[in-house]
């Protein structure tokens, strides 16, 4: 009997009886969306919370396929799924993580956080070589999460490529480290030339291995005290983390505005898009089609979605299982920000997500649990039957 070790980032809070309810599998989907709605409670609902759906339904979801004894003429034996908690692992040793692995025949990473919260390079190297080690199939695949968990690298290849992306000047390698860091008279003048050549005093500062607003700075170049902040900042990150590299970016008025446009694809195929932006300010509203037809937004997207999942490494399954993509209209920051409505406009990448992503599932007419669900257990049970 395949067994499928399943790592969440959200852990039970001991002294509540619905975050164990939770984490068991015992509540339903629309209890789990109903608690955390922050439509009734004015508030974002924790971050991971689609990892434990995901789980549930993978649980119920494998029992009723084994009891069918087949669909689409396969075959498929029992699976036992098994939860694993990222925030207890993250504290063991990459050898006691290897033996929590090798427990099982497939391991699937419905979190990678705890890679972000431990930032330093050696984090990330002790979970890659974890990952290549382990008897466990892995999805997604090392390689891809090696490719995608690294912003510059990524960021390169669509440029390259002739893909349109936020501007964005990369600060990479040991001699750039050392100059970011050993003479700041010089890596301030560079600073201040790229927010010249992008007509702004305001610019962000990403680290090349973070996720959301962790690792990343914004500053405004002509604010007092902004130097120092910076300057702490970039040895932070360059000095006590040993982070491989930082992106440096204009700062867009669309995001503060709520234009960025989240894409979902999957199994390579559009899925659903969602305007978002800061919260609570901007509440995620999604792109629906107009008079039956595709939303011009979406019609605009769609090709240019398509040619970066070509660009993308095998995930580990194929097709790709769940890829996101995020847009954002090239704004001025002197200039206030079209709606979306006014589509279509040139659209900028922001970056990419892969199995983590926020699914925001009570926001979309889309049933994204159950098309991903179904995506992540049809990928399990092939992989199973060869084990």
């Amino acid at each position: 009997m395949p067994s499928i070790g399943v790592l969440l980032g959200k852990s039970p809070h001991k002294d509540s009886a619905d975050d164990v309810a939770e984490w068991k599998g015992l509540l339903t989907r629309r209890e789990i969306l109903q608690r955390d709605s922050y439509r009734e409670q004015g508030r974002e609902p924790p971050r991971l919370a689609s990892d434990l759906i995901l789980l549930r339904y993978l649980r119920q979801a494998a029992r009723v396929w084994t009891r069918a004894g087949s669909k689409e003429g396969r075959l498929y034996p029992d699976i036992r799924f098994e939860a694993l908690d990222s925030h207890a692992l993250k504290a063991q040793s990459p050898a006691r993580i290897l033996a929590a692995f090798d427990r099982f025949d497939i391991i699937l990473l419905l979190t990678t956080t705890f890679m972000y919260e431990s930032r330093t390079r050696r984090a990330y190297a002790d979970f890659y070589a974890v990952l290549q080690k382990t008897r466990a199939w892995v999805y997604p695949s090392p390689q891809y999460l090696r490719f995608l968990f690294d912003k510059s690298r990524y960021m390169k290849r669509l440029r390259s490529a002739g893909i349109p992306i936020i501007p964005t000047e990369f600060w990479t390698g040991r001699s750039r480290r050392k100059h970011a860091t050993a003479d700041w008279d010089s890596a301030r003048s560079e600073l201040r030339s790229y927010g010249k050549t992008w007509r702004t005093s305001r610019l962000v500062l990403k680290g090349s291995h973070s996720a959301g607003k962790a690792m990343m700075m914004e500053c405004d170049l002509d604010r007092s005290g902004a130097w120092p902040d910076l300057r702490d900042w970039l040895d932070f990150v360059f000095l006590d983390l040993d982070m491989p590299g930082v992106l440096i970016q204009p700062y867009l008025e669309a995001f503060a505005a709520g234009q960025e446009i989240r894409t979902y694809w999957i199994r390579e195929e559009f899925a659903y898009a969602l305007v978002t932006g800061q919260f609570p300010e901007h509440q995620p509203t999604e792109i629906k089609t107009v008079d039956g037809r595709i939303h011009p937004i979406i019609k605009a997207l769609l090709p240019l979605g398509r040619r970066i999942l070509s660009l993308l490494p095998d995930d580990g399954a194929r097709p790709k299982i769940l890829v996101r993509i995020d847009f954002v209209m090239p704004v001025h920051p002197q200039t206030p920000a079209p709606h979306p409505s006014s589509a279509p406009h040139p659209w900028l990448v922001n970056e990419i997500e892969m199995l983590e992503a926020c699914l925001f599932p009570d926001w979309t007419s889309y049933d994204v649990i159950q098309e991903l669900g179904e995506a992540l257990l049809d990928a399990c049970l092939r992989q199973g039957t060869r084990t």
